[in-house]
């Protein structure tokens, strides 16, 4: 029974976002939120390509095999239809698996809140292609994503998400229902109720990404799992299942059981906010982003002075406190996977200095006991800069080489910062760099070419026979 009276349910926030969520047309994003959103799309796609035969990938897939599904929605790769549920899934954690998909990062009081908001779009391409949705309509929707996981972001005031035990990625709960909502084309009534359901059971544990333990297979797993839920909750308000409305600000919700009430709801709800996807930024490493400065500098030296890992005496690496916790603790130091070995600046400077790039390629099992590798490793002292804890991508890398020379270099604004944007071209290398494993050039050539073209396909279920190379 509906027990809120017509007053709360005209100031509860679940149904002011729904709203905003709903409205927000294409013609309604100024032309380089549009490009943008098309940038993004090329990039999660390429990184979700990417993924593709990873390890969390083939058991998922393997799993989901045996569950079956409507074929509603095609899965990358096999070019197997199944579920609009299993295919977002599926797709989902190839997408997260290399860490080299965008990220959105924003200060909260002495910290660093991020998130990589690209995760709303396997979930919106799926029901995109089932329910057979304009590729206008399909941007718009996924522009709506980013902007509410934004805010989401941004209402944190002292503390983020994780400093109070939480994955960030837990936003999904409440923003993914209002995208399927609006695919879907409930009514405002059944997408609000999709929140309630969805946003009252998904929290996320902060134990899948935190600074003391290493990394497992779950990391792929949290926003498609968030994404699973929030679709069943959207077939369940569909139904007439209903939720509690008042989620985020009722007693025991959101904000007074997640935050104990540190939590800006205004934020999530201020009209005439700018669009934060044009804020983005997008990875040319394929490591987790605090390294990226670091990285880049490093890389500078090696390729500037044309450094051998035999003329290196020592190596220190200098980074921001949130970076230096975060991928330089004792369950990082002899990583054993990719989910650690991507958060392990010991590791991602080594094979920084041997290979001279940090891509997929980095990343095998032979690569994590390899001799020179774990020789390199030992050079390595990783150190705090506090100076940095403002610019949580910004690094220094000083090497001393074995004939006496000490050599330094800072960056502050490492390449795919919104200070320093990766080009469009940018952005299609690293595609076709991830791409063409898979694919012939001119499959790539033509899927790369309807991608960025999105807004003028009838029908995003036109992108699928593409996406197919298995």
């Amino acid at each position: 029974m509906d027990t809120l009276s017509p007053e709360q349910k005209a100031v509860s926030v679940s149904r002011k976002m729904v709203r905003w969520a709903r409205a927000l047309g294409y013609e309604d994003l100024p032309p380089e939120v549009r490009h943008e959103s098309k940038r993004a799309l090329v990039d999660a796609v390429g990184c979700a390509i990417g993924g593709y035969g990873c390890d969390a990938h083939l058991i998922a897939q393997r799993v989901l095999n045996k569950l079956g599904g409507h074929a509603e929605a095609t899965v990358i790769g096999t070019g197997a239809k199944t579920s609009v549920m299993n295919a977002a899934v599926l797709n989902g954690i190839m997408l997260r698996y290399l860490d080299y998909n965008d990220v959105y990062v924003v200060p909260v009081g002495k910290m660093v809140a991020g998130g990589h908001l690209g995760e709303v779009i396997p979930g919106a391409l799926a029901l995109a292609e089932h329910r057979r949705i304009g590729g206008r309509e399909f941007l718009a929707t996924v522009v709506a994503g980013y902007e509410l996981s934004a805010r989401m972001l941004h209402a944190c005031r002292e503390l983020p998400f994780a400093n109070r035990g939480w994955n960030t990625d837990s936003r999904g709960a409440v923003v993914m229902p209002m995208l399927a909502g609006r695919l879907m084309g409930l009514t405002e009534e059944q997408t609000v109720n999709a929140v309630g359901i969805s946003a009252s059971t998904g929290m996320i544990l902060g134990i899948l990404d935190t600074d003391d333990e290493a990394n497992t297979l779950a990391k792929n797993f949290r926003f498609p799992s968030a994404t699973h839920r929030a679709l069943f909750s959207a077939y369940l308000a569909e139904e007439g299942f209903t939720g509690p409305e008042r989620v985020l600000e009722g007693q025991r919700g959101f904000v007074e059981a997640v935050f104990q009430g540190d939590y800006s709801l205004d934020t999530l709800t201020a009209a005439n906010q700018s669009f934060h996807i044009l804020d983005n930024r997008y990875k040319p490493f394929a490591a987790e982003s605090t390294a990226h400065g670091h990285l880049s500098a490093t890389l500078h030296l090696v390729k500037t002075h044309d450094l051998k890992p035999s003329d290196i005496e020592a190596v220190t690496v200098r980074a921001g406190s949130r970076g230096i916790a975060h991928t330089g603790d004792a369950a990082k130091r002899h990583p054993m996977d990719k989910e650690t070995a991507d958060h392990s600046s010991w590791y991602l400077t080594a094979v920084a200095i041997l290979d001279r790039e940090v891509s997929p390629r980095q990343y095998s099992r032979e690569r994590y006991t390899d001799p020179k590798v774990e020789a390199l490793m030992a050079r390595v002292t990783l150190e705090v800069a506090s100076e940095f804890d403002k610019q949580p991508m910004a690094g220094e890398t000083v090497i001393r080489t074995r004939s006496g020379a000490t050599l330094t270099h800072r960056v502050l604004d490492p390449k795919g910062t919104k200070e320093n944007r990766m080009s469009d071209e940018d952005i299609n290398d690293k595609f076709r760099d991830m791409v063409r494993v898979h694919m012939g050039d001119a499959q790539m050539t033509q899927l790369l070419e309807t991608l960025w073209a999105a807004d003028r396909l009838d029908d995003m279920s036109e992108l699928a026979p593409l996406l197919a190379f298995s």
